[in-house]
């Protein structure tokens, strides 16, 4: 049976999709992925640690620590139960989407919440979320183009694992390899209008978290509780950090930037 009434965020990457994830998460209302779970699929009950998250004390002391859950980006778990995830096939195994539906149920079993929340980036992968999901909530978010490339560029984005190809490349090759891929996504995100969709913006969360999560409940149907409120407001944002890019890229660079996103 399909997941009902669950929440997606997807983005470009790089966009600020982990920030809103982590905040977002702590809802309530919502379960999750989390780091364990990514790293062991195959063990739901370590989705009773999550309920920690909800002490605010220990939520906001574990923030930066990484040895501790927290909501993550659910790919691997995905990829675990669902053959081929990674290529963003058109077509899927039956067995397989029940598998990964099943997974999601279980984690409901030890984490208290009464609906799902996850997080991908990149590809909209619209057909994978029509199998699982019961017209979920979409929450694209968004940033300007320009730091996203950047941030791509700074990260040696798909050459993580390969820095000696990266070295390789010409500044301005890895220029419209990125800006490629990111107007590619551009196009890709259409598909998602099909769910109950939202497009939001960074600069608007890092502006004024506060206004930002009240709106985004409200389209989520999630009550702005008093007690999340509380928690959004602990969260110090780091503001101006788009500019970045003025500083690694030329005046030249970032004016192919913008001539490519215009095309």
């Amino acid at each position: 049976m399909k997941i009902k009434d669950a929440i997606i965020i997807l983005g470009p990457g790089k966009s600020g999709t982990t920030l809103l994830n982590d905040i977002l998460a702590l809802h309530q209302d919502l379960f999750w992925v989390s780091t364990y779970l990514n790293k062991y699929p195959n063990h739901p009950w370590l989705s009773l640690l999550n309920n920690f998250q909800t002490i605010g004390v220990i939520e906001k002391f574990t923030r930066s620590r990484q040895k501790f859950p927290r909501p993550a980006e659910s790919f691997p778990f995905w990829a675990h139960y669902i053959r081929n995830f990674r290529f963003n096939p058109k077509n899927f195994n039956e067995q397989d989407i029940l598998n990964a539906q099943d997974a999601v149920k279980k984690i409901n079993r030890y984490q208290i919440g009464e609906r799902f929340i996850t997080k991908l980036t990149g590809p909209s992968r619209w057909r994978f979320l029509e199998e699982i999901f019961d017209n979920p909530y979409i929450i694209w978010l968004d940033r300007d183009p320009k730091a996203v490339i950047a941030s791509f560029y700074s990260y040696k984005w798909k050459y993580k694992n390969q820095p000696e190809i990266f070295k390789k490349k010409e500044k301005a090759e890895l220029i419209k390899e990125y800006v490629t891929y990111y107007n590619n996504l551009q196009i890709d995100k259409v598909n998602l209008r099909r769910f109950r969709y939202c497009e939001v913006y960074y600069e608007d969360l890092v502006d004024n978290p506060a206004v930002f999560l009240a709106k985004l409940c409200n389209f989520l149907e999630l009550e702005y509780s008093k007690s999340f409120k509380q928690k959004v407001n602990t969260w110090g944002i780091l503001k101006k950090t788009n500019s970045k890019y003025q500083k690694i890229f030329t005046p030249q660079e970032i004016s192919l930037i913008e001539n490519l996103l215009s095309k």
